[in-house]
C-alpha cells in the first residue's frame, strides 16, 4: 500500500511514503536517448551526468514519458486496485496457502492509512480461511488500529529507536504511540514478529538495543525479534523518484561481527521464550 506517516532517513521504499502516484525513472534500463525530455509537457525531466532525472515538484504523472521510452525504463509507481481485485489475486494462490500453512501479508508504506481497505481486504481473506499478517509502523490512531486487528493473525511490528528524542528525529513522529499500539496488541493477545532495522549510525548502539527489548519484553504475545541490517537497494529508487537520498553517500552495511554482537546483545536481554534472530 502507498502512503507512510513516518519519514525514516534509511526507508529502502521510498516509493511506499507518497500516497499519489509517482513516476519512476530505471536507470539500468535507460539508454538516455531523450525522447522522455522532448516529450514531457511540464519540462520536468532533465538530462544530467548522474541521468535523465525528473523533478517530482513540475511532473503531473501524465504519462506521457512512458508512452515515449523506447525501452520500458520509465513507470508510474501504483495503481488503483479494489478490494474485490485483490481478494481474487489472493484467491489463485490458495493452494500455495494451504499446503504451506502460510497466508497473506498486507503491507506498505503503511497499510493501516488505508485503513478501511486494509479491514474489508483482511475480513474476505479470513472468510476465505486464510492465514493474515499486517505489517505496520505502529503509528497509527489506536481506533482505527483496532478495526484491522478484529481480522489480523498475525502482526510484523516495527521498532526502530527507544530514545524518543532520536525517533522523532529520524523517522518525523513521536515513539510513544508506536509504544502503546504495541502494548494494546499484545494485549488482545495477537501474536507479534517484531523486526529492528540495524542502520549504522543511527540504531546500532548497545544501548537501543537493550532499550529496545526492555520494551519487547513487557509484550508478552511476542513470538519472534529480528534483526535487519541496512542495505543499499533503495538508493537507486530516490534517484529514479527524483528525491535526494537522505543518507550519506557510502553508507555501508553493517559487518556479520556487529549484527552478531547486537544479536547477542539482544538474546542476553529478552524473555529465552522469544526466538531472535539476524536476517
Amino acid at each position: 500500500m502507498k502512503g507512510c506517516p513516518m519519514r525514516c532517513i534509511w526507508c529502502h521504499n521510498p516509493e511506499g511514503i507518497n500516497p499519489q502516484f509517482q513516476i519512476m525513472w530505471i536507470e539500468n534500463k535507460c539508454k538516455t536517448c531523450g525522447q522522455c525530455v522532448e516529450n514531457c509537457p511540464n519540462e520536468a525531466i532533465t538530462a544530467t551526468d548522474d541521468g535523465l532525472i525528473t523533478d517530482p515538484k513540475k511532473c503531473r504523472v501524465c504519462g506521457q514519458c512512458i508512452e515515449a521510452c523506447l525501452y520500458n525504463a520509465r513507470e508510474i509507481s501504483g495503481r488503483s486496485i479494489t478490494v474485490e481485485e485483490a481478494v481474487n489475486t489472493v484467491k489463485r494462490d490458495m493452494i500455495f496457502y494451504k499446503k504451506s500453512g502460510g497466508g497473506i501479508t498486507i503491507s506498505g508504506g503503511e497499510p493501516c492509512l488505508q485503513w478501511e481497505f486494509t479491514r474489508d481486504f483482511l475480513k474476505c481473506c479470513k472468510a476465505l480461511e486464510i492465514h493474515t499478517a499486517l505489517d505496520t509502523c505502529g503509528f497509527i490512531k489506536t481506533e482505527i488500529l483496532e478495526k484491522i486487528l478484529d481480522f489480523t493473525d498475525l502482526v510484523l511490528y516495527d521498532l526502530k529507536l527507544a530514545d524518543k528524542s532520536l525517533h522523532r528525529k529520524y523517522t518525523g513522529v513521536d515513539f510513544d504511540l508506536v509504544v502503546d499500539n504495541a502494548e494494546r496488541i499484545s494485549r488482545l493477545q495477537i501474536p507479534m514478529w517484531i523486526r529492528i532495522p540495524i542502520i549504522p549510525g543511527y540504531t546500532d548502539t548497545p544501548e537501543n538495543i537493550r532499550d529496545l527489548a526492555a520494551i519487547i519484553n513487557g509484550l508478552k504475545s511476542v513470538e519472534r525479534v529480528a534483526l535487519l541490517p541496512y542495505h543499499r537497494l533503495g538508493e537507486t529508487k530516490y534517484k529514479g523518484l527524483g528525491i535526494r537520498y537522505p543518507l550519506e553517500k557510502g553508507l555501508q552495511s553493517p559487518s556479520k561481527e556487529k549484527m552478531e554482537e547486537l544479536l547477542k546483545i539482544l538474546t542476553d536481554k529478552i524473555n529465552p521464550s522469544v526466538t531472535a534472530t539476524c536476517s
